[in-house]
């Protein structure tokens, strides 16, 4: 709502902060609402007042129109003659429209990795090394079988014995698809032999010699392969 009206006196004679503070008293609004422009005419006074309801912009319009109607009112509210209405009081809508909304991010662009992962199975022997990576080299391509191909690599088998069985699945966008690969840990090839003689003195009648030996792998195993494995012991010395 907006309105300009010409009292007496001068434009030093006019308080701003106090007469818009008088004013948003009588149109029970905020004084942060009302601005006034102050000019010499002899004083010239234009007000604005800001409002975010219609309804309330309303009330304030017939009760400005009251206000100004009034000449002994008007002296009493602000202590000074009201000489002229320069613009009557009027209510101006004005629409502010939202700031848009910032554009929604695009999706990230999926790398053909994503979508395929092979993993251990539960409980198997064995740590992955690193993450599943297409076997041919980028981009993925849906009609081009050779690059729907994975790779993984596993290791740190040793933590585990000989024989002891675990399995690897192929999953694809989170589903498994069976049958998963079993695998099991196989006996490795001896790499050290330890002989301990249990026989240290032979008899006439106990001529027998007994020796056991201590058999590793490389990592130090001692449950070993047996595969081609043969042991000869060769005595010598005075008999």
């Amino acid at each position: 709502m907006s309105f300009a009206v010409v009292m007496e006196g001068t434009v030093d004679d006019v308080d701003t902060d106090a007469t818009a503070a008088l004013l948003a008293d009588q149109l029970g609004v905020d004084a942060e609402q009302v601005s006034l422009t102050v000019e010499a005419a002899s004083v010239k006074v234009t007000v604005s007042v800001t409002y975010t309801d219609a309804a309330a912009a309303a009330g304030s319009l017939a009760a400005t129109s009251s206000l100004l109607s009034d000449a002994s009112s008007f002296a009493s509210t602000f202590g000074k003659a009201l000489l002229s209405v320069e613009t009557s009081p009027g209510v101006a809508q004005v629409i502010v429209n939202a700031p848009s909304p910032p554009p929604p991010s695009p999706p990230p662009i999926p790398r053909p990795f994503d979508y395929a992962r092979i993993a251990m199975g539960s409980g198997s022997p064995g740590f992955p090394v690193g993450r599943t990576m297409p076997l041919s080299a980028p981009p993925w391509r849906h009609d081009e079988p050779a690059t729907w191909q994975y790779r993984r690599n596993f290791s740190f088998f040793v933590t585990d014995a000989a024989g002891e069985a675990g399995s690897v699945q192929a999953l694809l966008q989170g589903h498994a698809y069976s049958p998963a690969s079993s695998f099991v840990i196989k006996a490795q090839p001896v790499s050290s032999v330890l002989p301990v003689l249990r026989t240290a003195l032979l008899y006439a009648d106990r001529s027998e010699l007994r020796a056991a030996f201590l058999l590793r792998d490389a990592d130090g195993r001692s449950l070993v392969s047996s595969n081609g494995l043969s042991i000869q012991m060769v005595a010598t010395g005075p008999l």
